[in-house]
């Protein structure tokens, strides 16, 4: 079972484990981004005859290779087939692959096989399968270090391996532990066991999944470094980002109006007060369905519910406006009512299968059903009811915008989501390999904070919830793998009552969602926004170019209004602050990479931020739990607190008789002696001067 952790299994989800940035190592010269060895003792690229390793075919019938300017290309014919790497009495601790593996799909599963021998023990060995689905990579540990050796248990995350394409692959054992490094996101597993550091390079073999490669599908092996001892280095640029103020990553919830009752959105309204989880509810403004469907003209207190979800921070936008079709004669009038009580439309969501679907005939003008001028004029987020292109990627959905243009759609800005949200790709794993406790839940998600991504999660109520009746909780999707298995909903019951499934029941959210979103809130500082919110900073970063040097970092925004919060991450610890004007901008540490945050970049205008040696009287936070971003110059350091809490503060101003901590939104002054606790609110701006 992938995701069991049992006492000899640990996993590091901090980040930064291997020396960064500094020393000798630091000073080297690297050409591209990616993982550095900086004690090789090989280093193929396989783009000549010769060769100074040895490779081996299981089955000539099933699998061939050819060396050329990209790399090794290994064309696998069939399942189970593989291709081995070896080298004899090479001391290693530590491989490097660079690895193009966007032949993934739901048809092909790529394994990669690492194993180090021990000298100590010619049998003896430490090895690692790391296996590679379109959108999900596991690790199986695989190690023998005689009588006695525990059962090693793997590891699972989401990543988005077939968007991704080439990868950059790392395994080391240190101090008796595996470390595997995919893309500057690594994970130990720690033995516990028997540490044994005088190691040779055994083999790396690629295979094609036994169970899963239907078809000839070629790999490439760009690249094999083999080291001993040394410095494991990454190195990354920077990159930009949607999600604002250095926070991990961004998540919104976007549900839709199927078979939603008010008990089901009073339940968000209090998810949100205990998690702070946010989003939009694509509400029916008017059904004939009344026995299936709730709006908002058929039930005041689906109106009711609605008002107090808006007030708690959703936004309220409109599923089709109602589930019949519906023409634009019809629909004005309900839009008209609608924008009276809840403001603004900001949202338009197809449905699926009514004629005012923009996919249908609502963007058609010679159409009864035309209403898509409408929404561009009033500037609404479009969702279109087309997967194939509105539909991102769970985990894929980042950096730089969800808005997009289609060829289908001439003269509309559209949006993209991610499909049927969080349960699915956090429990839709092989019965061995799913998660089975909260922290595997949070665990799964860490390429999100890896990527600064941004996730807008299109689902329904009764996916996260179930209902209890007589003492029974029942649902319609069961999750036994995390120990909460439910009797099932009666489906035909289900489709004739829809919301009014068991009426005399209580809804609830499954502890499977529930054990989600608080394990989220304990490990990571998410920006829990709305689609909207996120459409519209998306359409800002559309305007900003960042490009980078050894010396310098320009940001140009080329649009007309200021962008605040500019978040610029990098999986590598910086050895530099970024300064402009005397003010300086220091990197902090998040969940899984370092993020720099800029306050403000006007419109129309270009910043550039020199890259300077972090001074040795730096600010610095320690202890506690809180993020916290930091610019500032010499007599004035300013802060934000990502995540709250108390902390340890060192800002290294001078001031003789103490320092003075200001709550820029309150006003609130208190004092302090540099190098003390003091505590920090969730999301406040502070200003440190002396006092």
């Amino acid at each position: 079972m992938v995701a069991a952790v049992i006492c000899v299994v640990t996993v590091i989800t901090t980040a930064m484990i291997y020396p960064t940035n500094t020393g000798d190592a630091a000073k080297m010269t690297f050409e591209g981004y990616g993982y550095e060895l900086t004690s090789r003792v090989v280093s193929e690229g396989f783009n000549t005859s010769q060769s100074s390793v040895k490779l081996s075919v299981s089955d000539g019938q099933k699998v061939d290779y050819t060396k050329g300017s990209s790399g090794l290309k290994v064309n696998f014919k069939g399942n189970g087939s593989s291709l081995t790497v070896e080298r004899g009495s090479t001391s290693a601790d530590a491989v490097r692959c660079v690895l193009n593996a966007s032949a993934v799909d739901s048809d092909h599963f790529l394994d990669l096989k690492v194993k180090f021998l021990t000298k100590e023990v010619s049998s003896w060995y430490y090895g690692i399968t790391i296996r590679m689905t379109p959108n999900k990579v596991f690790m199986y540990p695989d190690v023998w270090l005689g009588s006695g050796t525990p059962n090693f248990q793997g590891q699972a995350f989401l990543y988005d391996v077939a968007a991704r394409g080439t990868l950059d692959l790392l395994v080391e054992v240190r101090d008796g532990n595996i470390i595997v490094g995919i893309d500057g996101l690594e994970t130990t597993i720690k033995t516990d066991h028997k540490v044994i550091d005088n190691l040779m390079f055994g083999s790396v073999t690629l295979a094609s999944n036994r169970d899963r490669w239907s078809t000839p599908a070629p790999v490439t092996l760009e690249r094999l470094d083999i080291a001993n001892g040394g410095n494991v280095i990454y190195h990354d640029r920077l990159h930009k980002t949607v999600t604002a103020w250095g926070h991990d990553f961004t998540l919104a919830l976007q549900i839709h109006a199927d078979q939603a009752n008010p008990a089901q959105l009073d339940l968000f309204r209090q998810l949100t007060e205990q998690y702070g989880v946010r989003g939009e509810f694509e509400a029916w403004m008017d059904t004939s369905s009344s026995d299936s469907e709730y709006s908002i003209r058929t039930s005041e207190d689906y109106a009711n519910a609605l008002d107090a979800l808006q007030e708690a921070g959703w936004d309220i936008g409109l599923h089709a406006v109602t589930s019949n079709p519906s023409t634009r004669a019809q629909i004005l009038p309900l839009i008209d009512e609608f924008e009276g009580r809840y403001g603004p439309l900001v949202s338009w969501v197809d449905h699926g299968n009514v004629q005012q679907d923009i996919w249908q005939k609502g963007k058609d003008p010679s159409s009864p059903y035309y209403i898509s001028d409408l929404l561009v004029d009033g500037n609404v987020m479009i969702w279109v009811n087309e997967e194939e292109h509105s539909h991102a990627k769970v985990q894929d959905l980042n950096l730089n915008t969800v808005r997009y243009r289609h060829d289908s759609y001439p003269g509309l800005d559209l949006m993209r989501s991610s499909p049927y949200g969080f349960l699915e790709e956090t429990n839709d794993w092989w019965s061995p390999d799913k998660p089975v406790t909260a922290e595997d839940l949070s665990g799964r998600q860490r390429v999100y904070a890896s990527n600064s991504a941004v996730l807008i999660w299109h689902d329904y109520t009764w996916r996260m919830m179930c209902v209890e009746d007589g003492g029974v909780n029942y649902s319609l999707q069961s999750h036994k793998s995390m120990g909460y298995a439910y009797e099932p909903i009666n489906v035909t019951d289900f489709i004739k009552q829809g919301a009014n499934v068991h009426p005399d029941g209580t809804w609830k959210f499954k502890q499977v969602a529930v054990e989600y979103f608080k394990a989220l809130s304990e490990g990571y500082d998410v920006w829990h926004a709305t689609p909207r919110e996120i459409y519209d900073r998306s359409i800002a970063m559309e305007q900003l170019v960042v490009s980078e040097n050894d010396s310098a970092v320009t940001i140009k925004n080329n649009g007309p209004t200021a962008l605040e919060g500019l978040t610029l991450y990098t999986k590598q610890r910086p050895d530099y602050c970024l300064e402009s004007g005397g003010t300086r901008y220091y990197a902090s540490q998040g969940a899984e990479s370092w993020k720099f945050v800029i306050p403000e970049v006007p419109a129309n205008s270009t910043i550039v931020l020199s890259k300077s040696e972090t001074p040795s009287s730096a600010p610095s936070v320690t202890g506690g739990q809180a993020h916290v971003v930091m610019w500032g110059d010499a007599d004035e350091l300013y802060l934000q607190a990502v995540r709250g809490g108390p902390v340890n503060l060192r800002s290294n101003i001078s001031g003789g008789n103490g320092l003075k901590l200001v709550d820029l939104e309150t006003g609130h002054e208190s004092s302090f002696s540099d190098g003390s606790s003091v505590d920090l609110m969730r999301g406040r701006d502070y200003k440190i001067t002396p006092a």
